[in-house]
């Protein structure tokens, strides 16, 4: 994104998240939200934090998969920092910084090349997209026979809309190489003399990383990993909608945390405040709770979410030093050593 750009996509961004806030507000009935508030249940908000950090654990062990794949020999414990510092800074800065940050702030620690790094997160982006789709799937087919009014039709035209989406994503996990060769081919054109050597190289060697990575950890291993997380994290807004006592169906708080993380993919806030919690919160209603109670609950599961990662992702960054830190990996493959010759 150029540089004259930057400013708008922010301004655009803050200017969703504020259309949602101002729509979330103005339906808000403030007498039911308060009645909820004061009869919440502590333990059950309590849960959240224990089942918000084992859904980002089974992340961490996902990524330190995919990073083996490609030839990184770090431990867990050395990813942790780049893992939730990323998540920290991304609910903190625009632009998806913490991403940023994971790809080419910690090569050293994570023992592989900028392309590697980046080829592991494109593969977690499809992969929790796999997953949300499928919770999604499941939660809309269980709401349908428990729901009398539940918009069945509405719903499924809009996962089919997704999925024609992924096929695109998908095709970039199942034939990369087959990408790659095409990449080479568009490149002899003469438009693709316009394109820098530097980046070509870059986005030759991400794609050749997407292959070992699905090949050699296998595709049904890492959706299990992220169906199992985001089910867990879906937890966090069935405890805060237990400590409000509302009465939902039990697939409600799922098909909420999936409809409020893929409105995240809309331009909006850092954190994805407003976006996230009006969407999540329309979801929730579908299964029964009024928009007051259920935005409550919302962003009570979000601030359980949002707070755990931000304290953890800082606070690991500051023990090892910053974002200006490297850790010593423990050996030196062949591959990422040959990965860093060259400087991308």
């Amino acid at each position: 994104m150029g540089a004259a750009l930057k400013p708008v996509w922010v301004a655009l961004g803050f200017a969703i998240g504020g259309v949602f806030i101002y729509l979330s507000l103005r339906s808000l009935d403030w007498p039911t939200v308060q009645a909820a508030f004061a009869q919440a249940h502590l333990g059950w908000l309590l849960l959240g934090f224990p089942l918000c950090a084992l859904a980002f654990l089974l992340r961490l062990q996902r990524w330190w998969l995919m990073l083996a794949a490609i030839g990184s020999t770090a431990t867990r414990m050395q990813i942790a920092a780049p893992f939730f510092g990323g998540f920290a800074l991304n609910n903190l800065l625009p632009f998806r910084m913490g991403d940023v940050a994971r790809a080419a702030a910690f090569t050293k620690s994570l023992d592989v090349s900028a392309s590697g790094a980046t080829a592991s997160l494109l593969v977690e982006r499809v992969f929790d997209l796999y997953a949300l789709l499928l919770l999604g799937f499941a939660a809309v087919l269980a709401l349908s026979q428990t729901v009398a009014d539940f918009p069945l039709a509405a719903s499924m035209t809009a996962i089919a809309g997704l999925v024609a989406l992924l096929s695109v994503l998908t095709a970039v996990l199942t034939v990369p190489k087959a990408l790659g060769r095409l990449v080479l081919r568009m490149l002899k054109l003469p438009f693709g003399r316009l394109v820098p050597q530097g980046l070509t190289r870059f986005g030759l060697r991400t794609l050749i990383h997407i292959s070992h990575i699905v090949r050699r950890q296998g595709s049904l291993r890492l959706i299990g990993l992220s169906v199992l997380a985001w089910t867990i994290e879906g937890g966090v807004i069935y405890s805060a909608v237990q400590a409000l006592g509302l009465t939902s169906a039990l697939a409600g708080p799922w098909l909420a945390i999936v409809s409020g993380n893929l409105g995240t993919l809309l331009p909006g806030t850092p954190g994805h405040f407003g976006t996230y919690h009006y969407l999540a919160a329309h979801a929730l209603t579908l299964a029964g709770p009024d928009f007051s109670a259920g935005f409550l609950a919302i962003t009570l599961a979000h601030f359980i979410i949002w707070s755990s990662t931000t304290v953890a992702g800082f606070a690991l960054l500051l023990s090892v030093g910053g974002l200006s830190s490297r850790f010593k990996p423990r050996r030196t493959t062949p591959r990422a050593a040959a990965e860093r010759k060259f400087p991308v």
